[in-house]
């Protein structure tokens, strides 16, 4: 993928996306995602984990990602504004249901992948927790100790995690089996929804895609791979199907970061 620095990105219009380079990070890919459903084009800016990124706090008063930045409105970065300013950019197809009830369950199933203490949040808690046990003059440490600041880490926290995380597994996989036995593939009604892409994407934090797919270092990898065997993800296969049904039916294969 083409970055713009921001410094570039700040002489152009339309939409702008801060995103982290050098990885598919969660939350990053998720709202690529989205965008590729609707066709909406948006120009992708650098941020760098682990890093300052002073320049990019200047601009849009964030220093991680994703960060979006439409004409001159102001920057968003909570995954609900994001997902609002998707559907105002383009409104098909609709991620956000328009039945009452539906909605307030893809908001509540999103919030449960998103939000504080949801899956991601939860499943970079222990992969930071990790980076923390590294040597201390290693590179993982020192980032861990940078995102540790920036996501209020703490031992409390990252000890909790892994049963929140499992928890959550829980309670998708049994939507999916709910909706499968109601003749769906998906997590809410007969359609894709935002929980869809948010789940196909965060997927990889605990069963990252095959290297043909997903072209991640070694170490990386591992660190996805003993977090899913952490949190048993292997208990449930209905949500792996899931994963793989949406790449093969709604997003882009080799992700591209």
């Amino acid at each position: 993928m083409k970055y713009l620095s921001v410094d570039e990105a700040k002489q152009i219009s339309g939409l702008r996306l801060v995103l982290s380079v050098g990885g598919p990070f969660a939350y990053g890919q998720a709202v690529k995602s989205v965008l590729e459903v609707k066709n909406i084009p948006y120009h992708a800016v650098a941020q760098f984990p682990g890093q300052s990124n002073d320049e990019l706090f200047d601009w849009s008063g964030f220093r991680n990602a994703p960060v979006a930045i439409y004409e001159d409105e102001s920057p968003k970065a909570d995954w609900m504004k994001l997902l609002y300013l998707a559907e105002r950019l383009n409104p098909e197809p609709r991620l956000i249901p328009t039945d009452t009830g539906d909605r307030a369950l893809m908001f509540g199933l999103g919030h449960k992948l998103c939000s504080e203490d949801g899956f991601a949040w939860s499943c970079r808690l222990i992969l930071i927790q990790n980076m923390l046990a590294a040597p201390d003059s290693s590179p993982a440490r020192q980032v861990g100790e940078v995102l540790a600041e920036r996501y209020g880490y703490s031992d409390a926290a990252a000890f909790e995690a892994p049963s929140r995380v499992t928890e959550i597994l829980a309670i998708l996989a049994w939507q999916l089996e709910m909706r499968r036995d109601a003749g769906s593939e998906y997590f809410v009604g007969d359609t894709l929804s935002a929980a869809d892409i948010y789940w196909a994407t965060f997927a990889l934090m605990v069963a990252p895609l095959p290297e043909k797919d997903c072209a991640i270092d070694t170490d990386s990898r591992a660190s996805f791979e003993g977090l899913g065997r952490l949190v048993e993800a292997e208990q449930y296969p209905i949500l792996i199907e899931h994963r793989d049904m949406m790449y093969r039916r709604h997003l882009k294969l080799p992700l591209d970061f």
